[in-house]
């Protein structure tokens, strides 16, 4: 181990290292090679046998390679670099000294430690041509320290793998400034400077540079060890092969570095086991030797004076790179299967293969039971989800129930509790399984209630913990040993061995002892065992996991066990299907809210975190990063992020820059060599889709994974998918799992929750195939049910839940007939209202400025524009003026669309015709393949369904077997019918290929969109030769401008401008003439920066033909060598499943290159061709449609029970065709619940979008509020009480964990506000109602109206907005103070020595007239809204309630004396006052006082502007801290006029002790939020008990009374019954684990923050406070006489007559909350800066005057970002507890 101190002096130890140095390079210039010793040599010696030829005897000579190490040399005695080297000999030297310094966690250059003098540590140096040099690794962490350049240090470096590093001083070796050495280039073209041993800089490549330009940090810094680093010390192998002068007299020093086939030699493999980590990465660069054997070594040379790796001197031969790339293209997906993807066909698809081998035995042989299930540490529960789907498959093709009983859960997680009981709701969730092992009756509950353990299971699934199996551990555990994996094993092997649970599927990590396991299930518990190896991209699902799962049948029950587990492998086995669709056929798309949701959540979360905390992370691996540049020849730009070390950064603009610009550097330079390693294998990483796993190190990471799937989901994973730019949120990784995310109820889990779920869950395809395959071999073990038909339970009559369709008028509907608008307009309005930024999302106007580049037309905001740079100018003021909302375009479109149409007059015979009349050359396969396809789609009807908004707009029409798009943009509309390929062809199949395209389009002409020419595709591949001639500039290419080193890349040019011809009997086949000039645009993005835009004289007016370009479309997941150039007038990006249309394109071979002429081929796939006969036809029903709306008198009933009904709003009846299937079930009301609205709305558009307006209904409505009403438990259940434990002498508050389960699901079972209901007659009209629960909304409204006064005043309303559009993105402006200038002054206060100005008096009249009796009364107002996006519709019910606040916030400006105006406002009233008799209030104190709350520094000068102003008119009392709080009495408070105190004394430590010994209850928790506010409001109602016991019972009852009730804390069990669930990992959990085995408790203080949380257990022994002792003077004979002369009395137990706060701005945190609870009949703020920045500012006043204004709304540009923060703190959860609500979910 090494150490910093040493018995030598610095001085000695290098006089005599220099001495030892000088003896072995006299005489000599040839290699230099040392072996030292250490405790690792006997892990890594190399044998005698294996040495090179000549070394044996040099070995012996050393003392043997057992005692002294081995040597091995590279070359062969005969070839020494110099002839006149003479034969050297051995040098024995003297223990070892050596410095040396370890970098791989944090070490820097000039760090030196000494390593200490052992026995057997002995240092040999041999003067041969190339030896090995064996550095020990220390094993002492060193310190992280930064410390200024020292002398150069070499650097020894491991493998990639470990990537670990040593640094010893050459100055040390050599001497002083004999020895001038510069360390290599860490990346070519990026010269950095080091320091020499002479103090002067030397740049790498040996020019003078300045003082300046030496670096502060040269690179040489530790990386960031990999999580392999800490499995074991490792040697590090480097070769000292010469020692010469160079030309200047110079000593020059080169090394090489001998590196293991292991390091250098990688290729691809296929989904070998070995090549998997535990954690399911797939290592894509696995080494090619064999585990367990070397094959040899080879030199990788460098040399000091900055050569690059492989280059100059003499010495070994080159060899390859040690981080060599050997990547080649690999699709991942099966292409010869049909496309699956939705997670309900995928098992549709499992059930179906075992048609033939059990499945419909095994639940026949149940029913008419259901299959008792129970799950541990399962997650996500993907078991029941899994088993779900099977059911539901299962009834969908054999018509047979199979119904699941879910008997209890196991999960320690808190969140994953709540997340269990919400979705599954099982009877029992248990918290530990590990208690499972000390009980075999009872155990803990998640709520912490004690529960019997249920027995009687069929099929267990469990996941045991597999911390400790992990590769990546570095403290590997067996599974007997004591840790978390082993202890949760043996929790299910006890429950195994007690309860006997007939099926048992087990799953960890594949790395998990699994034979140890199946051997331990045989021997302890009876049970025959089989495990496999599964992979989730073998089971349909394009992600790479491996693990390992395992069957288990108890032998008691079945004789066969043995013999059926087996077989269940092979039914495994036959349930995998490879993955079919890419990963981005499970993602949401691009413009989803719901990602746009989590996009703005992850940004959130990391501008929230302490970035410094985490910028630790680059300075650890920006070594690693510089090698790894260097070994690849990447060069050191960064392309795609431009970071700077200042912390900035601009990523490009599709990417999430909010996201992306929050991340450290680590991060943005692992997407630069991300970028350049892609580019540098030849392709743009922006325009493939490829799954960058950013948690990992650069060379962990290397991008390997086949297209297509995605490397393994972990739970604190960042998967960044390229060609969003942006990473999957939490709902995806849930998808990558196969989890049905839509039937998911997920309100309150942020998206690193989702991210921890999805990477600990199993995922459904494989779980479902191992769990099927079990219960196929193994039902006949189960208890058989008695073989009768399942019941099936009575469907509720959902009729019941719309009421009053009678009050409805019915109006006869024309589909056919729609709004003729001129084309022109519609262009120009779908220009104004068109996306412009990414930003703007489907539906927002960015605020920002926008701007459009002058050559490519690209638009973007300031704020995400820049990268590219483009040519960009701003748009003018007047046309971002003219911008149209969205909305309104969208609702304008569909009024000028039919709902319902076919394109007439297309058969497959007119086609044939056309074919053969036009001589069109078409492949006979191509023809019959597409005739038959589109065969289905010609003709059909097509109905609208949807509109989406991008740069430009897509209106969407669907049919069964058809679909047809109309494109609008500024310059022309276009519509596109396409035909639907069969379920059934292979994605790769002609068929799909054909069919990708439309097979025919119409372009509109006049004064509609239904009028043009139709024109169809025929199947043509149409080749033809261009000739492509450069002119212009030789510029670089994209690779040269990304800074490749490598002369392929660095020297490559291409022309500036293209002259392209062809032809010109070719140009009539095109779309559009492709001959001419194209100017390289290489600063307006696309792939590899190679747009050519073709140059015309017509410019780029509104006028003009649309500018054609030639670029690189790179497809998605295909090989990168077969994309090709196109030509297009289309460059924008396109979502997944889009097509682009083009118009020719080039031999995928073609790339622009700086040639002088070339011949290119050029194909146009298809060929349009003219069809006079085809022609829009609206349809017209065979009867007549109708639709039914309300009348305007409808009448809304409102009790406490109307919310069990909506009120019909919209009934409608259409004829549907005889063929139709829409999933509706026929004579029957269908109820659609949410997620099935998008699908019915969707397909019944071209319905709803005619009848969807109802006028008149936009206005408030109002209704009588019934006598006596009260809160409705229905629409507005109660929260969860607040309990109350006693941890650590303080009270911790939480939600009552048994009912905060029971009110989720009371929130999720409200009344729906919109009901849908449909149906089919028998005569096949289908029937559509849609009705509004307007009791419902109000009764929610009610809910939320502040509970005081009564209820005469409440007004209840409700109003229905048909026409709905969201509003645009907006910044609300700051709230303004209204001017005083307008009011009369009053009369000078009758006791003032000194008169009010006439502002001042202006104040003080309004003042007064606010404490009046006739002052204006306040409206509280509380809305609750609903939303139908699908037709937007917006309803509101309101509550409002009249309030009367005396009082206000006076805000002068500083200066205008607001201290003399509130005096004399004192003054004023006080005689008024004086006569008015008190008000009992229960609970409370009532005084005559004024209370002015104040800063500390401003008690003093309150004082004496009383004195200066009012003389000594009135009683003053002031109390500036605690001390003189303890000599004053109630009577003091009653008799004071004016009483001053600071708000800092009301929030000291004292005060509420003091508070909690009046309350008798244990101290307040630390911190603030709202555990602190539970805690103070339970402490003022106690208080308010004991004020009326003190004033009705005197002070000796009270005494009493507050005695018994703390003893109550002791003895009340329910304040420590409950102790949420903490998981404890790894060293931690052995340590816990040990102390509760001792009885001894964890001493965390000499441990990190985090992990002090961790260990501490003191939760499981709460303690209370002792007794209080006596502040208040209870046992005082004058206070038992008279209560008013109590002693050091609450300020909280008084009703003040006025309260007055100064300085309110100030008032934060707890102040805000003390001051806010002290009670006033009349409140004043003073502050000449009010907070007014946002509605949370104005919300803190209006809190403290007594006015509920409503719940805040934390949207972006909305609150303030320091609003924001205070506002999440505020919603911190009051314990630990995992049923807590973060927010009101009511509201």
């Amino acid at each position: 181990m090494s150490h910093s101190g040493s018995a030598e002096s610095g001085p000695l130890r290098r006089t005599r290292k220099r001495a030892l140095m000088q003896r072995t390079l006299d005489g000599a210039s040839g290699g230099l090679k040392y072996t030292s010793e250490s405790r690792t040599m006997s892990r890594r010696s190399v044998n005698r046998g294996n040495l090179p030829r000549g070394l044996d005897n040099t070995v012996d000579q050393a003392g043997g390679s057992g005692e002294s190490g081995s040597l091995e040399t590279d070359e062969s005695p005969g070839e020494a670099d110099d002839e006149d080297d003479p034969v050297p000999k051995p040098i024995a030297m003297s223990k070892g000294t050596g410095k040396g310094v370890d970098a791989s966690s944090g070490g820097h250059r000039g760090a030196t430690s000494h390593v200490p003098n052992r026995p057997s540590d002995r240092l040999w140096f041999h003067h041969v041509a190339a030896m090995r040099l064996v550095v020990p690794t220390p094993s002492r962490k060193p310190t992280n320290t930064l410390e200024k350049p020292q002398p150069i240090l070499l650097t020894f470096r491991d493998s990639p793998r470990t990537n670990k590093t040593r640094q010893s001083s050459l100055a040390d070796y050599f001497g002083g400034s004999a020895l001038d050495v510069a360390r290599p280039k860490r990346a070519p073209g990026r010269e950095k400077a080091v320091s020499t041993p002479s103090g002067r800089a030397t740049q790498l490549r040996g020019s003078p540079v300045t003082d300046e330009e030496v670096p502060r940090n040269t690179g040489l810094g530790s990386p960031a060890p990999s999580k392999s680093d800490s499995t074991g010390d490792s040697d590090s192998d480097v070769v000292i092969t010469r020692v010469s002068k160079s030309r200047r007299g110079k000593k020059q020093l080169m090394i090489s570095r001998l590196a293991t086939d292991s390091e250098s030699g990688y290729e691809e493999k296929q989904s070998d086991p070995d090549d998997f980590t535990d954690d399911g990465h797939e290592v894509v660069n696995a080494p090619t030797q064999k585990r367990g054997k070397s094959t040899g070594t080879r030199a990788t040379q460098a040399t000091l004076t900055g050569s690059r790796i492989g280059a100059g001197g003499k010495g070994p031969a080159k060899s390859k790179r040690r981080n060599q790339d050997s990547w080649s293209y690999k699709l991942g997906i099966q292409e010869d299967l049909p496309p699956l993807n939705d997670i309900g066909e995928i098992f549709d698809d499992m059930v179906k293969k075992l048609a033939g081998s059990g499945v419909k035995e095994m639940v026949r042989y149940l029913r008419p039971r259901k299959l008792k299930v129970a799950t541990m540490c399962s997650g996500t529960e993907s078991p029941i989800l899994a088993l779900g789907l099977v059911a539901e498959s299962m009834k969908k093709h054999f018509g047979l129930n199979f119904e699941i009983d879910h008997l209890f859960s196991a999960e320690i997680v808190p969140f994953k509790q709540a997340y269990i009981e919400r979705n599954f709701s099982p009877p029992i969730i248990f918290r530990d399984i590990k208690e499972l092992i000390d009980s075999d009756t009872d155990a803990t509950t998640a709520y912490g209630a004690m529960a019997p353990i249920p027995g009687d299971v069929d099929l267990l699934v469990a996941g045991f913990s597999c911390v400790d199996f992990s590769q990546l551990n570095a403290h590997k555990l067996d599974l007997s040993d004591p840790g978390e994996s082993g202890d949760t094993f043996r929790a299910i092997l006890n429950y195994a061995r007690k309860w006997r649970p007939t099926i048992i599927v087990l799953e960890n990590v594949f790395t998990a002892p699994w034979d140890v396991i199946k051997e331990t299930w045989g021997s302890h518990a009876n049970y025959s065992a089989e495990w496999l190896r599964l992979d989730t991209k073998a089971y349909y699902i394009p992600h790479t996991r491996m693990r390992g799962y395992m069957i288990c049948i108890d032998n008691e029950k079945m004789k066969s066990a043995r013999k059926n587990v087996e077989e269940w492998k092979g039914l495994v086995k036959r349930m995998q299907r490879p993955a079919s669709c890419p990963i981005e056929a499970f993602l949401l798309p691009e413009d989803d809210p719901r990602v746009h949701r989590g996009r703005e959540e992850l940004a959130k979360g990391l501008r929230g975190e302490d970035r410094n905390s985490r910028e630790v992370d680059w300075t650890k691996c920006q070594g690693r990063h510089q090698d790894y540049r260097a070994d690849l020849s990447l060069g050191s730009k960064r392309p795609m992020t431009g970071w700077e070390d200042n912390g900035s950064c601009k990523m490009p603009d599709f990417c999430w820059n909010d996201w992306g610009t929050a991340q450290v550097e680590r991060i943005w330079d692992t997407f630069e060599v991300s970028l350049l390693r892609n580019a540098r294998r030849g392709f743009d990483s922006q325009y493939k889709t490829r799954v960058w796993e950013l948690s990992q190190n650069i060379d962990r990471f290397t991008d390997t994974t086949p297209f297509g799937i995605t490397g393994c989901v972990t739970p604190t994973g960042v998967p960044y998918v390229t060609i969003r730019g942006g990473p999957m949120i939490g709902l995806e990784a849930l998808a990558m799992q196969g989890l049905p995310i839509e039937k998911l109820l997920l309100t309150r889990e942020h998206q690193r929750q989702l991210q921890d779920l999805a990477g600990n869950a199993m995922s459904t395809t494989v779980v479902g195939a191992a769990m099927l395959g079990a219960l196929i071999v193994g039902y006949k073990a189960l208890e058989p049910g008695s073989g009768e038909e399942m019941a099936i339970d009575h469907l509720e009559d959902v009729t019941k839940h719309v009421r009053g369709e009678r009050h409805l008028v019915e109006n006869e509907l024309d589909l056919a007939t729609f709004k003729k608008t001129p084309l022109a307009y519609v262009l120009r309005d779908a220009s104004r209202s068109s996306r412009l930024c990414l930003c703007e999302g489907r539906a927002l106007m960015t605020p920002n400025r926008l701007q459009r580049c002058k050559q490519c037309h690209h638009t973007t905001c300031l704020r995400c524009g820049g990268n590219p740079k483009h040519d960009y100018a701003l748009l003018p003021t007047e046309a971002v003026a003219s911008r149209l909302p969205p909305g309104e375009f969208e609702n304008s479109l569909k009024d000028t669309l039919p709902m319902r149409v076919r394109v007439a007059g297309i058969s497959g015979q007119i086609l044939e015709n056309i074919k053969n009349t036009s001589g069109i050359q078409i492949s006979s396969k191509d023809w019959k393949q597409l005739s038959g396809a589109i065969e289905p789609a010609l003709g059909v009807e097509l109905r609208f369904h949807s509109l989406k908004r991008a740069e430009i707009w897509t209106v969407f029409y669907e049919s069964p077997t058809s679909r047809m798009e109309l494109i609008i943009d500024s310059r022309l509309a276009e519509w596109r019918l396409f035909a639907k390929p069969s379920k059934r062809e292979n994605v790769n199949s002609n068929v799909r290929k054909l069919l990708a395209r439309p097979f025919a389009r119409m372009r509109p002409i006049g004064d509609n969109l239904v009028d043009g020419k139709w024109q169809f595709c025929f199947p043509t591949e149409f080749s033809f030769k261009v000739e492509i001639h450069g002119k212009g500039k030789a510029e670089r290419s994209w690779e040269s401008k990304l800074g490749l080193q490598e002369p392929r890349f660095r020297d490559k040019k291409l022309w500036s401008m293209l002259h392209l011809s062809l032809e010109k009997e070719v140009i009539p086949r095109l779309d559009m003439d492709i001959s001419g000039d194209y100017k390289l645009l290489p600063d307006c993005g696309t792939a590899a920066g190679c747009l050519h835009k073709r140059i015309t004289s017509q410019g780029d007016g509104e006028d003009a033909a649309p500018p054609l370009f030639l670029f690189l479309d790179p497809s998605r997941y295909g090989n990168p060598l077969e994309d090709y150039f196109v030509f297009s007038t289309d460059i924008r990006r396109y979502n997944y499943g889009e097509q682009r249309p083009i118009i020719a394109r080039l031999d995928h071979r073609w790339r622009p290159l700086c040639s002088s002429k070339e011949i290119v081929r050029c194909t146009v796939d298809g060929q349009w061709i003219d069809i006079e006969s085809a022609k829009f036809e609206t349809i017209v029903p065979r009867m007549a449609t109708t639709y039914a709306t309300p009348s305007l008198d409808m009448n809304v009933e409102f009790t406490a029970d109307s919310c069990v009904a909506a009120d019909a709003i919209l009934y409608c009846k259409v004829p549907l065709p005889a063929d139709e299937e829409v999933g509706w079930k026929k004579g029957e009301w269908v109820e659609v619940d949410r997620l099935g609205e998008r699908t019915v709305f969707s397909s019944f558009a071209w319905l709803t979008e005619r009848v969807r307006h109802i006028k008149d209904f936009g206005t408030w409505r109002f209704v009588d509020l019934p006598r006596d009403f009260d809160r409705c438990q229905r629409c507005a259940p109660s929260p969860p009480k607040v309990k109350w434990r006693v941890v650590k002498e303080k009270l911790d508050p939480f939600e009552d964990p048994q009912q905060a389960a029971p009110y989720e699901r009371a929130l999720k079972n409200r009344p729906a506000p919109f009901l849908t209901h449909v149906r089919i007659d028998n005569d096949g009209v289908g029937l559509l109602k849609i009705g509004l629960n307007v009791s419902s909304l109000i009764h929610r409204a009610f809910s939320n109206l502040p509970k005081k006064g009564s209820l005469s005043d409440v007004e209840l309303s409700w109003r229905l907005t048909t026409d709905y559009v969201p509003p645009p993105k907006v910044t609300l402006p700051a709230f303004n103070l209204r001017s005083n200038k307008r009011d009369p002054p009053c009369a000078q206060p009758p006791h003032f020595k000194i008169p009010l100005r006439p502002e001042q008096l202006r104040s003080l009249s309004w003042m007064r007239r606010q404490e009046g009796e006739s002052v204006s009364s306040f409206e509280e107002e509380e809305i609750e809204e609903a939303l139908l996006p699908h037709l937007g519709w917006r309803a509101e019910g309101r509550a409002t309630k009249s309030i009367v606040i005396r009082g206000g916030v006076l805000a002068d400006q500083v200066g205008y004396g607001k201290t003399a105006t509130t005096l004399g406002l004192i003054d004023s009233q006080f005689p008024g006052e004086k006569t008015k008799s008190l008000k009992g209030i229960p609970g409370k104190i009532s005084l005559r006082a004024t209370l002015i709350i104040v800063p500390h520094t401003l008690l003093a000068q309150w004082g004496g502007e009383v004195k200066k102003f009012l003389g000594s008119t009135y009683r003053v009392l002031s109390v500036p801290n605690a001390k003189a709080m303890n000599g004053l009495r109630i009577l003091d408070f009653q008799t004071a006029d004016i009483i001053i105190t600071t708000w800092s004394m009301l929030n000291t430590e004292s005060y509420y002790a003091k508070l909690a010994q009046f309350a008798a209850i244990p101290d307040m928790p630390s911190g603030t939020g709202r555990a602190f506010e539970a805690w103070y409001t339970y402490a003022l109602q106690r208080v308010a008990e004991h004020v009326d016991i003190l004033r009705d019972d005197g002070a000796q009852t009270l005494g009493q009374t507050l005695k018994a009730k703390l003893r109550s804390f002791e003895d009340d069990e329910e304040l420590v019954r409950y102790v949420p669930s903490k998981r404890l990992r790894g060293v931690i959990y052995r340590m816990a684990q040990q102390a509760k085995a001792e009885g001894k408790s964890i001493n965390a203080k000499s441990r990190t923050k985090r992990k002090a949380e961790e260990m501490d257990l003191s939760d499981d022994e709460p303690t209370t406070r002792k007794g209080p002792s006596d502040p208040f003077a209870l046992n005082d004979s004058s206070v038992r006489k008279d209560w008013r002369n109590m002693r050091n009395p609450l300020f909280q137990m008084f009703n003040f007559n006025r309260l007055v706060v100064d300085e309110y701005t100030y008032v934060g945190g707890n102040d805000h909350t003390s001051v806010t609870s002290l009670q006033s009949s009349i409140r004043w703020v003073l502050s000449g800066t009010p907070p007014l920045r946002d509605f949370a500012d104005i919300k803190t006043i209006s809190v403290f005057l007594g006015i509920k204004l409503g719940i805040n709304d934390d949207a972006v540009g909305v609150i303030h970002a320091q609003n924001i923060k205070a506002m999440e703190k505020e919603r911190t959860v009051l314990s630990s507890s995992p049923f807590t609500r973060v927010a009101s979910a009511a509201a």
